[in-house]
């Protein structure tokens, strides 16, 4: 854990800068012992940034993709120590709350009822005389389109740094069938596949991912794939993907017990980043 902070938009209460006071409060303004409470990404950083370069590039798009829309954000940089030979991995996690604000700096409504209405205007009513309605979102945070947008501007953002440094590498947010090329995506190992396997433990995940990169090889990418491996530079290509498609649908809404333990992760991260200094 490198830091981690909190960003409110202006009218949310000061009270929820303190990240045990805002989980609490998103929890306690639910009814449904399932319901969802945030939303998570996890992003890679740049290798060829510096750290203050890729903190700053988070920073700036997280205030202008989420906390100017009304989401409070709760940040985590990490910069796991590289495995000998591989690539450095920092990233950032975020997590954002799901009910919009209201101007006074309470909870919102994530759905208001729209109710059906007969050719005279009256409420239809159901076989059991409830009314009928439909459920309509009140933001359009959890539209595919938006998520696109989401990946679309992160893969701007870094690529005008990219630009404003001379350096001649580029992101894609498109996976690589919308980018017209022929590679088979590789699965994201973790550090904990990679030492179970390093110690003999084969894992499904692992092999899949090195099949998809001798397969790349296979069929004429044998340059993109050893950059990968040797780690000579993050951004592999001028199209590398970052901030995937299949990131976002996975690991975007959560149910109550796997954001507790998200949050015990973080806490776990600050107790032991205090602990060692």
């Amino acid at each position: 854990m490198i830091a981690s902070e909190i960003m409110l938009p202006p009218h949310a209460p000061e009270i929820y800068l303190d990240r045990a006071t805002l989980w609490n409060a998103v929890e306690n303004c639910e009814k449904h012992p399932k319901a969802q409470l945030a939303y998570s990404f996890d992003i890679a950083m740049q290798n060829e940034l510096t750290l203050e370069e890729n903190m700053e590039l988070a920073r700036k798009f997280v205030q202008e993709q989420f906390v100017t829309k009304g989401m409070i954000a709760d940040l985590a940089f990490h910069s796991p120590e590289k495995e000998d030979g591989g690539i450095p991995n920092p990233h950032f996690h975020v997590m954002t709350t799901m009910r919009p604000l209201n101007p006074d700096g309470t909870w919102g409504q994530k759905q208001r009822r729209e109710y059906l209405l007969d050719e005279d205007g009256n409420r239809i009513r159901d076989k059991n005389g409830d009314y009928m309605f439909n459920a309509v979102h009140t933001t359009d945070w959890h539209e595919p389109e938006t998520l696109e947008h989401w990946r679309e501007q992160w893969a701007a953002a870094v690529n005008t740094k990219f630009e404003e440094k001379g350096l001649d590498v580029r992101i894609d947010h498109r996976s690589y069938v919308r980018q017209g090329l022929d590679l088979i995506p590789t699965v994201h190992e973790g550090a904990n596949v990679r030492q179970m396997e390093a110690k003999g433990i084969r894992i499904d995940k692992g092999g899949k991912g090195f099949q998809a990169l001798i397969t790349n090889r296979k069929y004429g990418h044998g340059e993109i794939v050893d950059r990968q491996r040797e780690g000579k530079d993050k951004a592999t290509d001028h199209t590398r993907t970052d901030f995937r498609e299949d990131h976002l649908p996975q690991g975007l809404k959560r149910s109550r017990p796997q954001i507790q333990r998200r949050l015990v992760d973080i806490l776990v991260h600050l107790f032991q980043a205090g602990h060692d200094a």
